[in-house]
């Protein structure tokens, strides 16, 4: 059996070689992708599966983490193949620039994050991780805003942890008409940015898009917070950063 799937792919590899994938349906494309993720499976099945959940490659790639995962045959190891494929394709589209995105004050958050979600789905969160100069490391799609749940908290700490992250921003697209779940995310917002704190990562902000007006629920909590303890703010993007004690 394993000869006869390897015998597949090397059909679909040549077809390729030979046309390009301009002759290749959804699923046969999404297929191909599988090949590298699930190098000894029978993976048609499995696109077919995608395909008929997501609608379309572009809607697979950019799908939450949880509702991929909630896919029978889906693992963490092809979810982040998924994010990947689609942070490269981001990155070709942009003209891969020489530069990291640097998001250092809520100005430029908002207008590149306005651009980012522009082009995905309404109504999912996303985690974009920074480092301690405010340099975008990678962002992903945590899940539905209105799904959110506390469990999702260790998630995002897992997320910021994998990459070395030292701010997290957050950000959603909601349709005009509803809140779709927001004030669950705002109600979490100071038990998130404890947690995170005490992993040494700085929740930096949190921005809802709502048609052209955007709502910072980290500042409509921060008025209500305590003092931030001194050296919790490892990575404060929108501030000065404090100064370091011991020896780099």
């Amino acid at each position: 059996m394993e000869n006869s799937h390897e015998g597949h792919r090397e059909r679909l590899r040549a077809k390729v070689e030979a046309g390009g994938l301009l002759t290749f349906q959804q699923h046969e494309v999404l297929e191909l992708l599988l090949t590298f993720s699930l190098p000894r499976q029978d993976v048609n099945p499995l696109a077919h599966l995608l395909i008929d959940r997501f609608g379309t490659i572009e809607g697979v790639l950019s799908a939450p983490r949880k509702e991929l995962l909630a896919v029978r045959g889906v693992g963490p190891k092809t979810v982040r193949f998924f994010h990947t494929l689609k942070a490269i394709e981001d990155a070709l589209a942009q003209g891969c620039r020489a530069e990291r995105v640097r998001l250092q004050n809520p100005l430029e958050s908002k207008e590149y994050l306005r651009t980012f979600l522009h082009s995905r789905p309404a109504g999912v969160l996303w985690q974009f991780n920074l480092d301690l100069n405010g340099r975008l490391i990678c962002c992903e799609a945590i899940c539905a805003v209105r799904e959110f749940r506390k469990s999702n908290v260790r998630q995002l700490s897992q997320s910021a942890l994998d990459c070395g992250a030292k701010a997290v921003l957050l950000a959603a697209r909601l349709p005009r008409a509803a809140s779709f779940g927001r004030g669950r995310i705002e109600d979490a917002v100071p038990g998130m940015r404890a947690y995170l704190e005490r992993l040494s990562v700085y929740l930096a902000e949190c921005y809802f898009f709502v048609g052209e007006d955007v709502y910072d629920c980290r500042a409509e909590n921060r008025r209500a917070a305590q003092p931030v303890p001194r050296g919790a703010q490892y990575a404060a993007v929108f501030r000065e950063h404090p100064r370091r004690e011991e020896n780099p």
